[in-house]
């Protein structure tokens, strides 16, 4: 009925049950038609939006936070907040994407293609780039130091997440 990532948070275990329990269990084996994905509306509260991807870049010591739309072939930047120079956004975000397709294309070859990867990681000496999907099309990118802790990074971009589907 549902399923946690770990490492997971105490605070994230009783939404997942109570999602759980909310839905109804077909006796069909039959699996259930997809639905479609929610869709950005065209005009997004950018300054709501603006002001959780500026936090989450202060909490995370984030050089960038990208929030990106992958939802055609073109890389489509949503918002952003960090410190990263403009010409390297763009660089960042098709990089994010292409990364995501991957895990995406890896996920159908072990079989698993209802099941992507979630949450997407790279590591350099110094930096760290940390992926999170957030629906089939959106997803939520940060670059921070190797310096900032792993936990640290996971639970502000889960909250960030919760706080972007709110304007969604």
């Amino acid at each position: 009925q549902g399923a946690l990532s770990k490492p997971f948070f105490a605070d994230d275990l009783l939404p997942e049950i109570r999602a759980a329990l909310a839905k109804q269990v077909s006796p069909s084996p039959a699996s259930p038609a997809a639905t479609p994905s929610p869709t950005l509306p065209d005009e997004l509260p950018s300054q709501d939006i603006q002001a959780t991807l500026s936090e989450l870049a202060r909490e995370i010591d984030a050089d960038a936070v990208l929030l990106l739309s992958a939802a055609t072939d073109d890389v489509r930047i949503l918002a952003h907040a960090g410190t990263l120079p403009g010409p390297r956004i763009q660089t960042l975000a098709e990089l994010g994407i292409a990364a995501v397709r991957s895990a995406q294309a890896t996920s159908q070859f072990l079989g698993q293609p209802d099941r992507p990867f979630e949450h997407n990681m790279f590591e350099s000496d110094s930096l760290r780039l940390y992926i999170m999907i957030l629906d089939d099309s959106e997803l939520l990118l940060a670059v921070t130091p190797t310096s900032t802790r792993l936990g640290t990074i996971r639970h502000s971009l889960r909250r960030a997440a919760r706080d972007l589907n709110s304007h969604f």
